[in-house]
């Protein structure tokens, strides 16, 4: 995500980790005090959301919404309302209800005659004339197409809308670059908003990877990298690092993927610096694990998706599918030892020993209300479940914890029983093989 927290047009100063902590804890102490101060509980959203706290953040809005949004309530409230709670959706992946936000902010702006640094009227599409505002949406968009539908059981798939939402990301951030334009062409000691268009060249480059022009895609958002290392230095910001990041995607998609590394890599140690452990770093740890299996880097592999797990399983928005593609690539990576060795190794042992260990920590952010329902049950939720389950007991199956790998896997064969059985038939097949595998004590 390149969106950030912004009551205006204008970026916030980013913190080091460890003084962002303490604002964070400065404003609670703050907020405990005057819960009345709407003006105090922005201030606190911001840095709560900044920092991925995103159970907190919902916690503030629900106390601040009434307020907010009350009929004689300042039209400014109102707005920073809808930009704090869209925020917060964007970074919980909730993509459709976070642009429904972003849209409310947006007529509000429109009906006053400007709102701060962003002038009245519309551009000529009926956009608000926000070059922050028109990125936001166009980011939204963008990832809309590739959030809906995906599950472990259920890979991400592009439908019939896809094609109309991408090209309506374009116009928004068409617009926003053309703000940018018209405003550095203000005369001298006029002030203008101050945009970011490392973010438009972001999502332009991310529109034209997912329309199929990868390889045009990279110099976009090459653009955006060197870009802020102009405005941050060359790892002054996570803005650095979320760039970094689609290049590396878009390199390692057309095939180079050893110069894939080197992004992911570079983007991992900006995060360290800027943010430190939490969802950003968990995510390019994973894009470096995965590029490392790519390359048949089976240990060091392992040992970077057991970091990227471990950060990825408490995040306050957590995405189980993503966590299981983690732990999968972490199976990957015992496989491929297997694979060029012919045979088990203590190498092979060691990562399935650290899947081993890792696997309840994802089984215990599982829901078991399956247990108590009856008929099928979701492939989704459930089926993630399961899957969980099925890896645990390949895991321990591998260490001879036969015990722990039995109840793994008879539990995963009852799932999966109760799902779609034409989709999980080879599945069952593997629970039912590894089951009859296990010595009898």
């Amino acid at each position: 995500s390149v969106i950030e927290v912004q009551y205006s047009n204008r970026m916030p100063k980013e913190l080091p980790p460890e003084q962002e902590l303490a604002k964070e804890a400065e404003l609670e102490a703050a907020y405990k005090q005057n819960p009345d101060n709407v003006d105090l509980a922005f201030e606190l959203l911001s840095i709560l959301i900044m920092r991925y706290r995103l159970n907190r953040s919902d916690e503030v809005l629900t106390d601040i919404e009434k307020r907010c949004l009350d009929e004689d309530a300042p039209t400014k409230n109102k707005i920073k309302f809808h930009q704090s709670k869209a925020f917060v959706r964007f970074k919980q992946s909730k993509y459709l209800e976070c642009i429904q936000e972003f849209e409310k902010q947006e007529e509000l702006i429109c009906s006053l005659n400007g709102f701060e640094e962003t002038p009245s009227g519309r551009t000529e599409h009926g956009f608000c004339k926000s070059a922050a505002l028109n990125e936001n949406i166009g980011h939204c968009l963008s990832r809309l197409i590739v959030s809906e539908g995906r599950s472990c059981l259920n890979d991400s798939f592009w439908d019939f809308t896809s094609l109309n939402k991408l090209e309506e990301a374009e116009k928004r951030f068409t617009a926003a670059m053309n703000i940018i334009k018209e405003n550095e062409t203000l005369p001298d000691g006029v002030q203008g908003q101050e945009c970011d268009v490392g973010g438009v060249y972001l999502g332009l480059g991310l529109v034209k990877d997912r329309l199929g022009n990868t390889k045009d895609a990279i110099p976009v958002l090459q653009s955006a990298v060197d870009h802020y290392k102009k405005i941050h230095g060359p790892s002054g910001s996570s803005l650095i690092a979320k760039a970094l990041t689609s290049v590396g995607k878009c390199t390692e998609s057309i095939g180079k993927v050893k110069q894939a590394q080197a992004h992911f890599q570079e983007a991992v140690d900006v995060f360290r610096k800027t943010t430190g452990d939490g969802p950003l770093l968990a995510g390019a740890l994973a894009l470096l694990g995965k590029n490392q299996y790519k390359q048949n880097l089976f240990e060091p592999a392992s040992k970077t998706l057991a970091e990227a797990f471990r950060l990825e399983v408490v995040k306050d928005a957590l995405d189980l599918t993503a966590v299981w593609e983690i732990l999968d690539h972490v199976k990957r990576c015992m496989l491929g030892i297997v694979t060029i060795n012919q045979g088990m190794t203590p190498e092979a042992q060691q990562i399935a020993k650290i899947g081993a260990e890792l696997t309840p920590l994802a089984v215990n952010k599982t829901s078991d209300a399956w247990k108590t329902s009856k008929g099928k049950l979701d492939p989704n939720s459930d089926g993630t479940t399961a899957l969980f389950h099925m890896l645990g007991g390949e895991f321990t199956f591998v260490i001879r914890d036969y015990s722990a790998s039995k109840t793994y896997l008879t539990t995963a064969l009852t799932m999966f029983n109760r799902l779609d059985q034409s989709a999980c038939a080879g599945l069952i097949s593997t629970c039912e093989q590894l089951l009859a595998g296990i010595p009898r004590s």
